[in-house]
């Protein structure tokens, strides 16, 4: 809807993103993490009339805005978890780590961080902001997850 693969790029690079299946597997994240981040900034209500908006064959300006406003915190959030799921691949015997061949396996700890704590300033300008409360049904989501949304994070603590 609002993030597409060919946003991680730069900062937040996923490697041969012109892959089919690297895209494929990046879509798939979008898929599952887009409606739960703006769910969460938003609330359902507001989420719903985006995605309402968003789909008719013309929207209104105000709903392309809100779009692209949330479209790179929101990719932030998408980069944060294609990274951690990469950190290790899931076979018969459990989690590993598969051997990069002419490379060094690195933590993705740091770009984790880098990716998550650039959504959090974006939240917080667009909370600052009052931009979402002029639409009438911005109510966003309460609790830990939501507050999750605001808290920086160290690299040395993600536990990668």
């Amino acid at each position: 809807m609002i993030v597409t693969p060919d946003i991680f790029q730069g900062e937040i690079a996923i490697g041969q993103i012109n892959h089919p299946d690297v895209i494929a597997g990046v879509q798939w994240f979008i898929d599952k993490y887009e409606p739960k981040y703006l769910r969460l900034m938003l609330g359902g209500k507001l989420y719903d009339e985006l995605v309402a908006e968003l789909s008719k064959e013309i929207p209104e300006e105000k709903w392309v805005k809100l779009a692209h406003r949330l479209r790179t915190p929101c990719a932030g959030y998408i980069y944060y978890y294609i990274r951690r799921d990469s950190a290790s691949e899931t076979a018969g015997a459990g989690e590993v780590l598969t051997e990069a061949e002419n490379a060094i396996r690195r933590s993705p700890a740091k770009k984790m961080a880098f990716a998550w704590n650039e959504m959090v300033d974006r939240n917080r300008r667009f909370v600052g902001e009052k931009y979402a409360g002029a639409f009438e049904s911005y109510a966003p989501s309460k609790g830990r997850e939501y507050d999750s949304l605001f808290a920086y994070i160290n690299p040395i603590f993600t536990g990668l």
